[in-house]
């Protein structure tokens, strides 16, 4: 009879475990439901923020090599994928995208642009590439939106129009 009631005991001990593991995954998806809510809401914000732009936005983290896209139509980008959303891009590949006669006078112009201090915002036009090798002309607007202590400039956003 003792043998008994401790097996029960343990069942029960096993079953009490199982349902605090349940419970908390269920938990966790409650919050994975909610997060993935967020993202939703979050994705559709950048649409409507990405309404009256062609192509996407651009965050450059100017110490690095790497700028994030936020795009709309990545496809008009010369991609052999269609993407929508965020898309990292070394600094190497977005110059591989602009015209090479256009190259030079678009840098010089943003690193003057981000060395001065006087400038608040840059426009920039120069060609692009698209997915057919064919060249399109692009206005990209350029605002630096953080200096360090300094004064060097350390983020900049773009957008095309």
């Amino acid at each position: 009879m003792k043998h008994e009631h401790s097996e029960k005991g343990e069942v029960m001990q096993k079953l009490y475990e199982a349902r605090s593991r349940v419970s908390a995954l269920e938990g966790v998806q409650m919050e994975a439901n909610h997060a993935t809510r967020i993202l939703e809401r979050f994705k559709e914000t950048i649409s409507d923020l990405l309404g009256p732009v062609d192509s996407g936005m651009w965050k450059w983290a100017l110490g690095s090599d790497e700028a994030t896209l936020i795009v709309k139509q990545w496809d008009d980008l010369g991609s052999d994928t269609n993407k929508t959303g965020l898309v990292k891009l070394t600094l190497k590949e977005i110059e591989d995208m602009i015209h090479p006669d256009d190259l030079q006078s678009m840098k010089g112009d943003l690193i003057g642009h981000l060395r001065s201090e006087a400038v608040d915002r840059l426009g920039s036009d120069f060609r692009v590439s698209g997915k057919s090798g064919d060249w399109r002309w692009v206005r990209v607007e350029t605002e630096l939106i953080q200096r360090d202590p300094e004064g060097r400039p350390v983020q900049a956003i773009s957008a095309d129009e």
